[in-house]
């Protein structure tokens, strides 16, 4: 996600079903979603 990628690519780069499914798991581990997560990353 740093360098660009969607993050449906990270989804299937990394074995989810899908982008939902990675959304579920990541904002229950980490309390917000990835796109919420990279955004709050950005100055």
């Amino acid at each position: 996600l740093f360098d660009g990628a969607s993050i449906a690519d990270a989804a299937a780069a990394t074995g989810f079903a899908d982008q939902s499914h990675l959304n579920r798991h990541f904002k229950a581990m980490w309390g917000v979603s990835p796109g919420a997560f990279i955004a709050s990353l950005d100055p």
